[in-house]
């Protein structure tokens, strides 16, 4: 890391209010910034900050999706940057200082080994790219039954553009913190086509105009005619389901991230015996 670089942390510490639960999560949020000629980054974090069973549940597996996210910046393939924290999870700002400390190294020393070679290569002088990364884990939503929240990251590296990534939606119950991995059976998503379409219709008609069925599967970027479900797990937000593709995954990239939501009512069927229990169906 560039000595140069400024580094700047604000840990401010606050409680979440939610008026749906009766005894709202207390989260703290951690964000961090740092920067150099070439590279930029900023990470952010909700985090559980009780000494309750469930506070602890949910705050051991989001410190697991951290570190799964953190550690494959810049990577397209599976594998690790840099090895996991070794310390005691229970010291939060030491988790996160490491993480931060070494994404950053590496971005920064990837986007100024890239700068170089377009200098030397490339003849290219002016106007370099500046590297970013920003990831977020935030909290979606606290009600009586469920906790929800978002882990996603955007990168860019120097080409056209940058891109989302990230691991999506992480609904958790309520009760005991257990993490529900798992909305829909995904072994019935050949079922499930009518209400994907549907809800892949809505997505595309909110731009304007009507779309048909024909037109959709023209326009999909999928292998066959079988719509898969989206990577990222379908999320409860209130009575409905709602489900999120990932820029790419099924469609070009100006299409963005087609999402939708399917009322519970339709898509009770698909749901699996822990959503079930976790949504009261």
């Amino acid at each position: 890391m560039a000595s140069a670089a400024v580094f700047a942390l604000l840990c401010a510490g606050f409680v979440s209010c939610r008026q749906t639960a009766s005894a709202p999560l207390a989260v703290r949020h951690y964000q961090y910034a740092d920067s150099t000629q070439f590279a930029r980054m900023s990470i952010s974090a909700d985090l559980p900050d009780s000494s309750d069973a469930v506070s602890g549940a949910v705050r051991r597996a989001l410190l697991s999706v951290l570190d799964e996210s953190l550690g494959c910046v810049t990577l397209y393939e599976p594998g690790r940057l840099f090895p996991p924290f070794a310390g005691k999870d229970d010291d939060t700002e030491a988790f996160l200082g490491y993480y931060r400390d070494s994404v950053f190294a590496k971005l920064a020393g990837m986007a100024r080994e890239d700068a170089r070679e377009r200098r030397a290569y490339m003849q290219e002088d002016d106007d370099l790219p500046v590297w970013g990364y920003d990831y977020a884990l935030k909290q979606v939503s606290d009600t009586l039954d469920r906790l929800v929240f978002l882990s996603q990251s955007y990168i860019y590296m120097g080409g056209a553009h940058g891109g989302l990534t990230g691991q999506g939606y992480f609904t958790f119950d309520r009760k005991d913190g257990s993490l529900v991995r798992e909305m829909v059976d995904p072994s019935r998503v050949e079922e499930m086509q009518p209400l994907l379409v549907k809800g892949l219709l809505s997505y595309y008609d909110s731009f304007g105009g009507t779309m048909t069925e024909e037109a959709l599967r023209e326009r999909l970027q999928i292998e066959g005619t079988l719509i898969p479900l989206p990577a990222w797990t379908p999320y409860p937000d209130g009575d409905a389901l709602t489900f999120v593709y990932q820029q790419y995954e099924i469609a070009c990239y100006a299409d963005g991230m087609p999402s939708f939501a399917l009322p519970l009512e339709e898509i009770d069927p698909y749901l699996t015996p822990a959503a079930r229990r976790l949504l009261g169906r």
